[in-house]
């Protein structure tokens, strides 16, 4: 199970890094991506009930989940969410994933 206060942790430590911080980013997003490519299903189930406030800088690695999965159900989720939170503008993150799945 994804453990919300260790989602927010490191979702605090991102929106707190200066622009320049570039071993901090990389630390960030191998920290999410690590989390969100263990198990399909609870990634899923945690993004389709995600906070929007919490989705904003979740999306960024994005990409890097669907290559690992590879999969129509997280593409399903992800128009989802945009269905959901239309101005977090997800079009891109979708044909990604999509372009995984060719």
């Amino acid at each position: 199970m994804i453990n919300d206060k260790i989602i927010e942790t490191i979702l605090e430590k991102r929106k707190n890094l200066h622009p320049n911080d570039e071993p901090g980013f990389d630390n960030v997003w191998r920290s999410l991506t690590e989390i969100f490519t263990q198990n399909e299903e609870e990634t899923i189930n945690y993004l389709r009930n995600c906070p929007k406030e919490h989705l904003k800088w979740i999306k960024e690695v994005f990409d890097d989940i669907s290559e690992e999965f590879k999969s129509e159900k997280f593409i399903d989720t992800l128009e989802y969410i945009e269905e959901k939170f239309p101005d977090l503008e997800l079009s891109v993150d979708i044909n990604y994933a999509k372009k995984y799945l060719e």
